[in-house]
This record gives structure tokens, sequence and C-alpha cells, in this order.
């Protein structure tokens, strides 16, 4: 081949070809060097090879340049040597050189092929950083040959959850590792992936560890086509770990199965609310107890808000304490209330409720217990502190006063045989006949405070109002502020007829279809009854029945009267006093 065609071969090269003698000074260059080094051929031409190298390699490489002399042979690129040289402009850059020895006219030289592996170093330093994520990753990543299986890569994260050094998992398939597959069933559930009808799948099944532990795993398998088109196709499974996650499960599981069953077979009423409307509290889970104390059953409850089952007096204040909850202001609340019956009577009730879940506070956990027997207790504790009252108050008459009022009298008895003067004899003995009276009255008295009345003040006024609803079509709304244990019982004598007797004229003439009592207890008492009706006419002349119920406020030094609602109907006041 002629030698101009030989060059010209040499000067289409896409490597740089340089032609070096035995003292490694340059001889010829083709153009790529020139575009490589930023230099041209009359700079270069008659330089030691040297020039091209970074100074830190230069001396090194003299002492390796005589070395090959002495035994010149053939060295291929990619020998697995780390190589660099430098540009004109003192950057630095990764090559592969091949050596190739020549024997010329002028002696021995050698060509040199010079190429420039930049894109290369950085693709591989983006491979390394990459592995380096992956390997870091807690996660296992196993990638396996989807013909026969066998897994060809994995990383550190895999070989920690399997327990497996890499050479052995690399002797293994995925089966081998998943107790739950075997070879046929593995392969039905790659075949989408295989087939392209899928581009992932996701499952959980168990691996079974090196230690013979088995691990609940959630698995995520890809089929993703090589970035080299040179390169096989493998399958990438993206292994986790959920053993916290299970066990969390299995926890939360087991926590809600204790709540479901503590909540069914609570002794007290118990149930779970929407607070997202506080004006409504829909219940969205009740259990036994609250359905039987409310008299529902479980749907016909679940139909309904707590707003609804709220004993009309009570809706404000519930309310209340309901928006602020549902606000965010408070976690909890805590009220004694009064719900209504399904048959229509009224229950007190001590109300907790707390935020439950997320903290949002529109979901609410309601417990409820019934104060039924606690009121009854607490009136009669009262009834027993009054008894013991007046237990002390019977002794001290009999004791003291009217042992005091016997001396009195046998003393001024015997002054009556030391009076001459029959008026004065005779003053002195109604004198003494005013003492004996006095003192049978106090026995009275005594004995009347040892026997008192069995029924509490409520129960009497609660007796009053339902034996009116048959008669009024409805039942009235009561209302009870202050201890009604406290009205003197002479007041509770004429209180009593008085609400019977105001019922009693509404169900008469008001035809009315509703009515409200109202009933405060002070230092005085104070009675008021409202009704929807068609009201009363102010010019007209007072009834019997008004004059009665004027006439019982009279004589416990009260007043009463009737007038027309705002609203309609009628308002009739009765007022008496509290200490007579």
């Amino acid at each position: 081949m002629p030698s101009e065609v030989a060059w010209a071969m040499v000067e289409s090269s896409p490597d740089g070809m340089l032609l070096v003698d035995e003292d490694g000074v340059l001889v010829r260059i083709n153009q790529q060097v020139e575009s490589l080094f930023g230099l041209s051929r009359d700079e270069l031409i008659g330089s030691p090879v040297e020039r091209l190298l970074p100074e830190r390699f230069r001396d090194r490489h003299t002492s390796h340049r005589h070395h090959y002399r002495s035994a010149p042979e053939p060295r291929a690129m990619g020998a697995e040597l780390n190589l660099w040289a430098r540009r004109s402009d003192g950057t630095e850059f990764p090559v592969e050189v091949s050596l190739s020895p020549v024997t010329t006219p002028e002696g021995q030289c050698v060509v040199a092929t010079v190429r420039d592996v930049t894109a290369r170093h950085e693709a591989e330093a983006e491979f390394h950083a990459v592995l380096h994520t992956v390997d870091s990753a807690r996660d296992g990543v196993f990638m396996f040959d989807p013909d026969n299986l066998r897994f060809t890569y994995v990383n550190k994260g895999a070989i920690r959850q399997m327990g497996y050094s890499e050479d052995e998992l690399l002797e293994l398939t995925p089966v081998d590792i998943k107790p739950e597959f075997d070879d046929r069933s593995f392969r039905e559930l790659l075949k989408p992936l295989v087939d392209g009808e899928a581009d992932s799948h996701t499952f959980t099944t168990v691996h079974r560890r090196k230690d013979r532990r088995d691990v609940p795993v959630e698995v995520v398998l890809g089929y993703p086509e090589p970035a080299d088109n040179g390169r096989p196709r493998r399958m990438v499974a993206l292994v986790r770990d959920i053993t916290e996650r299970v066990e969390a499960a299995r926890a939360r599981e087991a926590s809600e199965a204790a709540f479901r069953a503590a909540f069914e077979g609570a002794p007290v009423g118990m149930a779970i609310a929407d607070f997202s409307d506080p004006s409504h509290r829909q219940i969205t889970r009740a259990n036994t107890a609250l359905c039987e104390l409310l008299g529902y059953d479980t749907n016909e409850l679940l139909a309904l808000g707590f707003a609804e089952l709220t004993h009309p007096d009570d809706t404000v204040s519930s309310q209340e304490w309901a928006h602020r909850a549902q606000r965010g202001e408070i976690p909890r609340f805590a009220l004694e209330k009064r719900y209504v019956h399904a048959d229509g009577h009224e229950i007190w009730v001590w109300v907790h409720a707390a935020v439950l879940g997320d903290g949002t506070a529109n979901t609410m956990l309601i417990h409820v217990v019934d104060l039924t027997e606690a009121r009854r207790a607490r009136r009669d504790e009262s009834r027993l502190r009054v008894l013991q009252d007046r237990e002390r108050l019977a002794e001290d008459l009999h004791d003291l006063i009217i042992q005091r009022l016997f001396a009195a009298g046998m003393g001024v008895q015997s002054l009556q045989g030391h009076l001459d003067d029959p008026v004065a004899r005779d003053r002195l003995q109604r004198t003494v006949d005013e003492l004996d009276r006095a003192i049978t009255d106090l026995r009275s008295a005594i004995f009347r405070l040892h026997t008192p009345g069995t029924t509490a003040v409520r129960d009497e006024i609660e007796s009053t109002v339902d034996s009116l609803v048959s008669s009024l079509g409805f039942r009235p709304r009561l209302t009870i502020s202050g201890d009604p244990e406290k009205i003197p019982g002479m007041v509770v004598e004429q209180l009593l007829p008085t609400i019977s007797e105001g019922l009693t004229n509404v169900a008469r003439h008001a035809r009315a279809t509703a009515a409200a009592i109202e009933l405060r207890v002070g230092d005085d008492i104070d009675l008021t009854i409202t009704d929807d009706g068609i009201g009363v006419d102010p010019c007209a002349a007072e009834g019997h029945g008004l004059k009665n119920l004027r006439s019982r406020a009279e004589r416990v030094g009260g007043t009463s009267g009737i007038k027309p609602a705002v609203s309609g109907g009628s308002v009739l006041t009765w007022h008496a006093k509290g200490r007579s």
C-alpha cells in the first residue's frame, strides 16, 4: 500500500495517532491529535511525548517508556490502566492508549493510538453513583433472567434482607426464596409482563431467609427495556420488608377488636357521632346499652342525631359545647343533661364527649351514663338531711322549750294561792291555760316533725303534671330551677293545687297544643304556666278558678294573675313568699 494511502487512513481515524521515536520524541501526528490536545502539528512535532501528559505523571512515564523500549510489544486499549492526558489549556481528560512497536528507516518507533474516554468515564461514574444509591437502599433489588429465573444481580439491601451472601443469592431463583410459589405459579405471575400486557405488577408474599425465617414482603415486578440494545432483558424486582407494617396492622386489628368488644359490651351507653354538623350530631354507631337506655333499636338510633334526642330545655347549652369542640377549642367536654326517651319521658344523663381519631373534632366518642338512680339517691340524701334536722329540732323543742314552758306554768300557778284579788287569780289561770295549750301545740308539732311526708316535692310536682297529660292531649314541658325540696310545706300545699288548676284551665278553655311550666325556687317561689292557645280577654270578669289561684297565693303572702302572651296564648303567674 502506498505510504500516501496509508497516511490518509491514519488522518481519517477517529482516534488520535502518534509516531514516537525511541527517544520519546513526536515524529508524526494525525489531525485528531491536534483536535484532542488543542495544539498544532508544528507545535507538537519534535516535542517529547510527555508534553501531552499532566506534569505529575511525566517523570514516571519517562521511566515506563525506557522500560518498554527494552522489551517492546503490542498493548491493546482497555488494559485496565487509568491514564490521563493534558490539553494545551491545562485541562485533563481520561484516555485509553494502545501501543504498537514498528521498525522504520529511522530506527525503532512506537505508534500510539489515543482515545478520549471522557463520555465513558462519565457514564461509568453515573452508573457507579446509581449503583451506590441502589446498594444504599433499605429495599432489596433483585434482577433475574425470565427464562431460567436465575438471579443476575442483587443489591446490598437484598443481601441484608435474605441473610445470604451475594454469591449464594446468585446461585438461586425467586422460587427458592418464595415458599408460597412453585415454578409454574411464579411463571404464571410473570406472564403478563413477558407478553407486554402489563408494565408492572405489585403483590405481597413472604421471603424465606437463609435462617429459615419467613419475612413478609411487598414486591414490585417490572420488565424494563435495556438501555443498551445489545444487553439481555432482565426482570427487576423491588422488594420491601413490610414486617413493621404487618405487625402494626395486626396490633391495629387487635386494638379495634378490643374496642369493639368494650364498645358493645359496655354497661353504659356509648356512641360514635359525626360532629361536622354540630347542630345535628349524627349518630354513626351505637351500642346496646345506649339503645336500651333511649328505647330505640340500632337502626332507629342510627337515623337520628343527638340534637333530636336532647330535651328542648338543654338544646342551647348542648349545641354551645358541640360547636366549641367542632371548632377545635376543646378536645372533650362533659355535662349533665336530659334526653327524651322514645316513649316521650325525660331521662337525666351524664354525657362525656371526646375527639376520636385524627383530631379534627368531626368524629366524637360519646359516653352516656343514666343518672336516674344517682339523682334519686341525691334526693334521698337531701330528704335524709331534712329528717335529721327535724329530729334535732323536735328534740330541742321537747327537751328545752316545753320543759321551760311547763316550769313557767307551774310557777305562775303557784302564785294563785297568794292572791286575794279574784280578777288577778282569774287572769293567772287564763295564762296557765294558754301555756298548757302552747305545750299541746308544740307536742303536736313535734309529732309532725317525727312523721314527715314520704314523697319528695319534685316527685309530687311531676306526678301532678303527669296526671293531666291525658286531659291536655300533650305533655307540657316542665322546668325547675333551684331545689324544690327547700319550698316550705305550707307553700307546697298551695303550689300543687295551683299547678293542677292552671293546667286544667288550659285543657278546658285554651285549645292549646303546647304548654310550658317553669318553677323558680329561690328566696321566693315563682310559677309560670304558658300556653299557645286562644289567649284571654283582659276585660273579662275573673272566674271562679282564677279567684281560687289568687286566694291560694294570698294565703302564703303572694300574688297571682293571668295575661295574654306576646306571641299568642296566655301566661299565668303565681308568686309566693319563700319564708313565711
